[in-house]
């Protein structure tokens, strides 16, 4: 059976640039991020892992009403290709990081992204790292990560 278990969280409770969990413990199998984001207007929401965010691959399906698209691109990690707008900067999203300390895989991580206006999103992820994870970044493309946003990092036993 596995456990949850909480290993740091930050509220922004004025606007900042980005956020950074680092020395990431290795014991844990699985990571998750969780985050209530208020972003800038018009602006994508990025992770950066292990402070580069080359060499990653991500196939995304993203959706609204009946309208539905998908994409395959390899670059620097965007979180979701949907823009944070200008009416609705808000989004809630969940990256899991399947096996982040395992030094004999590239890492997989999934991750879901959710705005009542804009759409939702899943977006699988590889980064073609055999390298343990151990510090991840959020961030926006252009603008503040803005108060009220929270992210919490959890273990997965």
């Amino acid at each position: 059976m596995s456990a949850i278990e909480y290993i740091n969280s930050q509220v922004i409770s004025s606007g900042v640039t980005s956020v950074t969990f680092s020395n990431i413990p290795s014991n844990y199998a699985d990571l998750i991020l969780s985050a209530n984001v208020v972003g800038s207007a018009n602006a994508y929401p990025f992770l950066v892992i292990n402070g580069s965010g080359g060499s990653i691959s991500r196939l995304w399906l993203s959706g609204i009403g009946s309208s539905a698209s998908s994409n395959k691109l390899s670059d620097s990690y965007i979180v979701g290709g949907v823009n944070w707008t200008t009416t609705t900067p808000e989004f809630i999203t969940e990256t899991t990081f399947l096996n982040y300390a395992n030094q004999n895989m590239f890492k997989t991580f999934l991750t879901s992204v959710g705005n009542a206006s804009v759409g939702t999103e899943l977006v699988v992820n590889c980064w073609r790292s055999t390298n343990s994870i151990t510090s991840i970044q959020y961030l926006s493309s252009s603008g503040n990560l803005n108060p009220g946003s929270t992210f919490t990092l959890w273990g997965v036993r």
